[in-house]
């Protein structure tokens, strides 16, 4: 059992290590691509860049409803327990429900946006949400791609379509012609279009299930996927909000500097979503075979590896952010020094809280998650309408940081209390 024991280790540290691999060079694509177009294009129409590309994320992952975290808890569990139907179902359920809530969402956006168009004395953030809906479907169809390919146990794969192709496209575009925001904006979408066919031709190869039936329990599914949609990831829903309220309550010059700060803070949170993908299966696996000891060691690894790899990465940013910015972005951006220090702290704590959200989703506590989650998020909201007029992008910050703060304790106190009361693994 020990040998066994080292053996999994081993291949565990070996899969962290080559997917940690291949998202840092991702990251450094997304970092080199949003310096370079913030540099050639300017605060004003970067911020408008940061705005459609925010709209859209934010967009995708309600309009997902959930779904990718649903197939990292139970792909995993199906195939532990041999279910092909219900497997079969899952991916074929997915794959409906994603096609209807990515055409739905393109027309609500769109009329959003032709709404705003007329009454706004800004035509270009009318013009925003309508390149936001365009971009919606693809972006949920990356969401869920990535998660299948993560719950079959490929990690690599996922990250290289979903982080390294969206980046070369916006770079592609910088090189090959007179880059503006809005061709940068379509860069990203046609490259992230490909990654999304090449990641469902990778998935069609590898869950072939014949002539065996697909089995959908709809309801069971939709509310599970419900309070995953809730609780799935409050930093990503504050940030994104963040970035959606600034141009309104501000305009996009502040939402460009806020968002030339947060893309800095991106490289605090990259190990733990990685770990996240790569642990969040064995967490359902190990939680689905009652194997608790296995659970217990598992989580406590993951946390031993957010804590330190975030220090290494926060440090930098808190003690010298003036210079980091003028370094990367020049003197353009000379105001958002102090933004960039309070999101590294609010990322930081964000990063800190990724094993306990991802434990709590796989184990059956979503709900309790979802509930931490919108009260965090309704806590982000309504500081940033105090806020943002007042400090402008560094109130959005501060809102950030804020709620973080409580959302980082209450999931600390609820992973204690999950660990200590482990119970059997019902259905799903």
């Amino acid at each position: 059992m020990k040998l066994r024991g080292f053996v999994d280790d081993i291949a565990l540290a070996k899969l962290l290590g080559t997917t940690l691999t291949v998202s840092a060079a991702g990251k450094l694509l997304v970092l080199a691509a949003a310096l370079l177009l913030a540099r050639l294009v300017g605060p004003e129409e970067y911020g408008f860049y940061v705005f459609v590309q925010g709209l859209a994320l934010l967009t995708a992952q309600f309009a997902a409803l959930g779904w990718p975290t649903l197939m990292l808890r139970l792909v995993p569990r199906f195939r532990e327990e041999g279910e092909k139907e219900l497997l079969n179902g899952l991916m074929r359920a997915s794959n409906l429900v994603l096609g209807a809530t990515g055409i739905l969402s393109l027309a609500i956006l769109a009329a959003i946006g032709m709404t705003i168009g007329h009454m706004s004395s800004d035509p270009l953030v009318g013009t925003g949400w309508i390149l936001a809906g365009v971009l919606v479907p693809v972006m949920a169809w990356r969401l869920l791609r990535r998660a299948q390919l993560a719950a079959w146990r490929r990690p690599r794969v996922a990250i290289a379509l979903d982080e390294c192709l969206p980046p070369l496209g916006i770079l592609a575009v910088i090189v090959v012609v007179d880059v503006t925001a809005t061709k940068a904006i379509f860069g990203y979408g046609l490259a992230s279009l490909v990654g999304v066919f090449v990641a469902t031709f990778i998935l069609m190869r590898s869950s072939r299930f014949g002539e065996v039936t697909a089995r959908i329990e709809w309801r069971e599914w939709s509310t599970i996927a419900f309070f995953f949609l809730l609780g799935v990831s409050a930093k990503f829903i504050m940030n994104k909000t963040d970035i959606v309220m600034l141009p309104m309550l501000a305009d996009l010059e502040q939402t460009g500097l806020y968002g030339a700060a947060f893309r800095l803070t991106y490289v605090l949170t990259f190990p733990q979503v990685v770990l996240s993908m790569v642990m969040s299966p064995r967490f359902s696996a190990a939680y689905s075979a009652s194997n608790f000891g296995l659970l217990k060691r598992e989580v406590v690894r993951a946390y031993i590896f957010t804590v330190t790899s975030s220090l290494v990465l926060v440090v930098p940013l808190v003690l010298w952010p003036a210079e980091i910015i003028d370094l990367v972005y020049g003197q353009a951006y000379a105001d958002a020094p102090g933004i960039l220090t309070v999101l590294a702290v609010a990322q930081f704590l964000a990063a800190v809280t990724i094993p306990g959200v991802a434990l709590g989703l796989m184990i059956g506590h979503e709900r309790a998650v979802s509930a931490l989650t919108v009260f965090a998020l309704l806590m982000n909201i309504g500081l940033n309408f105090a806020l943002i007029p007042l400090y402008l992008s560094l109130g959005a910050a501060i809102s950030t940081l804020t709620a973080m703060v409580v959302f980082a304790f209450g999931v600390l106190i609820m992973t204690n209390f999950w660990l200590r009361h482990l119970r059997p693994a019902g259905r799903a």
